[in-house]
């Protein structure tokens, strides 16, 4: 932070995203500070913290949290959460150039997802999501690795010709509410697939936010999919149980559209 105050733009790469949490109070300072000065011009934090999340890989409950929900609940911090490699390099660009400290998280099971990927010079906008898949029946939200699983669960579901539209927002901060809300309002369905846990996670404040101002146009209770409030089990079998796979989405696709 002292470097990023000086002019510099410091890149913190803590490999698991867990590790963060011992560094917590120097991560959230940063966006405090940023928050708390404002625009002045002597106190731009450009700041990026990289770090890899995700309990898929037998990590357990001290290397396999994707505990997006606790970085989102810190003011002054931006929170990017990107998919695709093509999103993954556009984003960074973005974040190094941002004067403001910037949260970039990855899934684990994505480091090895090969996709195109520009050579030339390009950025992505924060707080610009994107329609992965169009539909009419039910809508999705989905962040990082939950867009892979929830793909899957609607081309499953479009065999049955139910058509699924899920909107990844790549940022949460800035979050593109217009566009999940557009998605909804055309839908009548929401549910938010997150691999947080369920309980104070991103899928309680984007379902607050949906029927808050759009009340009248859901046709059924919002569902969640993400952890079961647990430590991250190691055993795969366990894990399963725990975290969000394709069948979960898809039975939580069904209780809404039912």
């Amino acid at each position: 932070m002292g470097a990023a105050l000086t002019g510099m733009r410091p890149i913190v790469e803590f490999s698991r995203a867990d590790f963060m949490f011992p560094a917590l109070s120097e991560v959230y300072d940063s966006g405090l500070w940023r928050a708390g000065h404002g625009a002045a011009e002597d106190m731009k934090i450009p700041l990026v913290f990289i770090g890899v999340m995700g309990g898929y890989g037998g990590g357990g409950y001290s290397h396999g949290r994707a505990a997006v929900g606790t970085f989102w609940h810190g003011p002054g911090l931006k929170l990017v959460v990107p998919s695709t490699p093509y999103d993954a390099k556009g984003l960074l660009k973005t974040a190094i150039r941002d004067d403001n400290p910037v949260i970039f998280l990855t899934n684990m099971l994505h480091l090895h997802v090969k996709g195109p990927v520009p050579e030339e010079e390009y950025l992505i906008p924060f707080g610009e999501s994107v329609i992965r898949k169009e539909g009419k029946d039910a809508t999705i939200v989905a962040t990082s690795y939950q867009v892979t699983l929830s793909l899957q669960a609607a081309d499953e579901l479009a065999k049955e010709g139910i058509e699924v539209e899920i909107v990844e927002p790549r940022t949460l901060e800035p979050l593109d509410f217009d566009s999940i809300l557009k998605s909804v309002t055309k839908t009548g369905r929401l549910i938010v697939v997150d691999e947080d846990y369920i309980r104070c996670g991103p899928h309680a404040e984007i379902a607050f936010q949906v029927q808050e101002k759009a009340f009248r146009s859901l046709k059924a209770p919002v569902q969640r999919v993400g952890n079961l409030n647990m430590p991250v089990p190691v055993s795969k079998v366990l894990r399963n149980a725990a975290l969000p796979t394709k069948e979960k989405i898809i039975a939580a696709l069904r209780k809404t559209l039912n």
